[in-house]
């Protein structure tokens, strides 16, 4: 039986200590223990050495010194880098490639020998999937939403001592960081997302003083691509002017995306979410977010959440500038009312 003391040290070494904090005066009863956690820091690849000394009662020996020797090793150096890098930005949908073929190992050999782990440090709230496969030299990343992606890479070098026996593994100082923004070309686009993951909500994009479901109207998951043709209601005749919705996303987070290359001068639209289909016999709840990138650039955010199924969201007016390059008029109008499937 006996008590533990924080004496911890040796030499002045202050690159190893005693990590744990011990309460003055406790007791250690026969065939007891007590973890003690020592940290070594190092600041250099020399050896350091300390002693972890343990006072206590016993008269045989009343101090006990164990000697703890450590070695700092260098870090890998992870070097993440897009192979598609001769694009300046991306668009939504696309995929970026990226390599972590130039990672160096702690020698400052290469090729690196060791492990990979990619992960999405920055990305676009909405955003569900990252990098894949996360554990190779090269992932790729589906750039579902616009805006800015950070996408980091470390590596982990296996350490083994003198006889090949496996110690553990030795992590890149600091993460390499590939940084990049999507940013869609359409002059306008409208994106919808929510958080459930059996849900179905979709987007619509009606013109002014039209109807929601319908093809004179409405742009949506049955009128995807509308335009203007001999046995087609009238849309623009101009293609760039025509809204299009490239994704009908049927279960859970989106995106939707409607998009209009170059809208019409003076052109007046009305965005509409519809809780479809809750597609679960669980909580329906959903909170579906939009926003507005005009010129490439998010402008508006705004967020509703539906507590059931059958629900229509008229969510804000867009007015197209009159002037080339001006900026739209984007009023929120808030408005939920029920609705039930039509089809």
């Amino acid at each position: 039986a006996g008590e533990t003391a924080d004496e911890f040290g040796c030499g002045g070494d202050d690159q190893i200590k005693l990590n744990t904090v011990l309460p003055p005066g406790q007791p250690l009863v026969p065939v007891s223990g007590l973890s003690v956690q020592l940290l070594f820091q190092p600041l250099d690849l020399e050896e350091h050495t300390g002693e972890l000394v343990i006072e206590s009662n016993d008269p045989d020996e009343a101090v006990v010194r164990i000697p703890v020797t450590g070695r700092g090793l260098a870090c890998p150096i992870a070097v993440a880098e897009l192979l598609n890098a001769s694009q300046s930005d991306f668009e939504p949908f696309d995929i970026a490639a990226l390599t972590g073929t130039n990672s160096i190992n702690s020698n400052g050999t290469t090729p690196f020998l060791g492990r990979y782990e990619w992960s999405l440090s920055q990305r676009p709230a909405g955003t569900v999937q990252g990098p894949s496969p996360d554990d190779a030299v090269v992932t790729e990343v589906p750039l579902e939403l616009a805006g800015r992606y950070s996408v980091a890479l470390e590596v982990f070098e296996s350490v083994a001592d003198a006889n090949g026996v496996f110690l553990g593994e030795v992590r890149s100082c600091e993460p390499s960081i590939v940084i990049f923004d999507v940013v869609p070309t359409e002059e306008l686009l409208i994106q919808l997302v929510w958080d459930h993951k059996d849900a179905d909500l979709d987007l619509h994009l009606v013109r002014a003083g039209g109807e929601v479901f319908t093809h004179e109207d409405d742009c949506y998951f049955s009128n995807r691509e509308p335009e203007q043709t001999d046995d087609e209601p009238l849309w623009s005749a101009v293609p760039e002017e025509n809204p299009v919705l490239d994704v009908d996303d049927n279960r859970g987070y989106g995106p939707e995306n409607l998009n209009i290359v170059a809208p019409a001068a003076n052109s007046q639209w009305q965005v509409y979410v519809h809780y479809w289909n809750k597609q679960t016999d669980l909580d329906p709840r959903t909170t579906a977010t939009v926003r507005v990138f005009v010129y490439g650039v998010q402008t508006m955010e705004i967020t509703r959440t539906f507590e059931d199924e059958e629900l229509i969201w008229q969510a804000l007016d867009i007015t197209w500038p009159a002037d080339e390059g001006g900026a739209p008029s984007l009023s929120q109008l808030g408005v939920v009312e029920p609705f039930p499937r039509p089809f």
